[in-house]
């Protein structure tokens, strides 16, 4: 056999089928940790590592086109253009989107984060809604629920004209996790979602959410286009004739109301919404769970080799040549343990950073909590990494027998021998007549679950994932 077959016959095939045989327990141990309420706030804080992580790495292909402009109306804005008067005086929104809109000949959508309703006393713009229709399919509008029931049914017939146009509508709400913006999964409808989709969509405030998978681009969250807007229309004209966006979200960054956490520190409601957006157009993604665990396992499968040689390595240097070398005892009962842990902790590291990366560069993301929660439980809660001796297979055939026929007929033979033995005692071998009945009993079952938890159950839920599809 070749060098490669071999490598492969004992890396992969010995190492691979012994942790499906094992991954019951593995899969219990992650379903017990998913129950704790800390565990949402650990993969909630490696999901703000991936996000670092992948923000500092370029994109491999960053398309121009797909780039997201955000217009900001700072407190400067707020205070001289709209008089700090809430809700904001619709002559002046219509003056600073009519600005926008003339200024951005290619714009496909053009998202604004702001209550543009009439007011509750039942005043409008002419001039807005005017504006609003000339080019509807291009706008996506915040649906706000109104404050009476009468305002509520005032803002429903206006929506109702507008979307009869071509107007869209969205929800401005934004998930949180933990006190901080959902990295992971925005709402379905929301503004991000509307303005990516090609058809016109009239979302009422009063209908249920739901949450989907939609990560924020690590990058627009960090350093996104921004053009901030302090009063003067002249100059935000030209300098959004000059970038010539195709896409803009359009929203307010006064005051502390709309504030949210990030991996990067406080963003403003219309931040996070123009991250969603621009993950939703360069098909940032999260991976299937079932690719998540493929990625965990075989990380898995390859610590597992490395730590087996790194033990072994650290017991033969620890094991003491007389009982009375205490030194070699704290060694091997205190710093080897200690050394393995580090290496694990340095192999999570390597891959948290190499997911991170390639989240940044290609969109693709892996989430690092799955990897790392499913390795910790497998090769910490399951130390005994150098237990068994590796075994120099000649064949794969040789191989598939040692690794799955000899443990499943070991476990068929030791439930027979039980069973017999408890219901035909003279018929069972002498040595296992002299056991006791709770003893076989014991071993009976036992060896009963090894069969099912180590080898049934895998391999149907395995089958099961690739068939579901199907």
């Amino acid at each position: 056999m070749t060098l490669f077959s071999r490598l492969f016959i004992q890396l992969v095939v010995e190492v691979a089928i012994d942790a499906l045989r094992r991954s019951a327990l593995i899969v219990t141990g992650v379903l017990l940790l998913s129950s704790l309420g800390a565990w949402e706030y650990w993969v909630s804080s490696l999901h703000a590592v991936d996000m670092r992580l992948a923000a500092s790495v370029q994109p491999l292909a960053p398309d121009l086109r797909k780039q997201v402009l955000m217009v900001a109306i700072d407190d400067l804005g707020y205070q001289q253009f709209f008089d700090e008067q809430s809700p904001l005086r619709q002559d002046r929104v219509a003056a600073l989107l009519q600005t926008i809109e003339s200024n951005a000949p290619h714009a496909r959508r053009i998202v604004v984060d702001l209550d543009l309703a009439p007011r509750s006393d039942g005043t409008s713009s002419q001039e807005l809604e005017t504006l609003l229709n000339r080019n509807a399919s291009r706008w996506v509008l915040a649906a706000a629920p109104g404050a009476t029931k009468d305002d509520s049914l005032r803002r429903a017939e206006w929506r109702k004209r507008l979307c009869a146009r071509g107007v869209s509508f969205a929800s401005p709400m934004v998930p949180t996790d933990f006190g901080h913006a959902n990295i992971s999964h925005q709402y379905a409808g929301a503004l991000s979602d509307v303005a990516a989709r090609t058809s016109a969509v009239c979302l009422s405030p009063d209908e249920p959410l739901d949450l989907e998978s939609a990560p924020l681009s690590p990058h627009a969250l960090k350093d996104g286009i921004v053009l901030p807007f302090s009063g003067d229309l002249e100059m935000l004209g030209q300098a959004v004739q000059s970038l010539d966006p195709q896409w803009i979200v359009i929203g307010g960054t006064w005051g502390k109301d709309d504030l949210f956490e990030t991996p990067f520190g406080e963003r403003f409601g219309v931040a996070v919404h123009a991250a969603a957006l621009s993950g939703r157009l360069n098909e940032d993604h999260e991976v299937s769970y079932f690719r998540q665990t493929m990625a965990a396992w075989v990380f898995v499968t390859l610590a597992s080799v490395l730590l087996a040689a790194f033990s072994k390595k650290l017991r033969a240097l620890g094991r003491p040549a007389l009982a009375e070398m205490a030194g070699h005892r704290f060694f091997e009962t205190s710093v080897a343990p200690m050394l393995e842990m580090s290496l694990i902790l340095l192999m999570l590291g390597a891959v948290v950073w190499l997911l991170g990366t390639l989240w940044g560069g290609s969109g693709i993301w892996i989430p690092s909590s799955t990897v790392a929660s499913v390795t910790l439980v497998a090769l910490i809660l399951n130390r005994n990494w150098d237990s068994g001796e590796a075994h120099n297979f000649k064949s794969l055939k040789e191989a598939l027998t040692h690794i799955v026929w000899a443990p499943l007929k070991e476990d068929g033979a030791s439930v027979k021998m039980a069973w017999t033995a408890l219901f035909r005692r003279r018929h069972a071998h002498p040595e296992w007549r002299r056991l006791s009945r709770s003893r076989l009993v014991f071993e009976g079952l036992m060896a009963s679950c090894s069969v099912g938890l180590q080898t049934v159950l895998p391999l149907a839920a395995l089958t099961h994932e690739f068939l579901k599809p199907l």
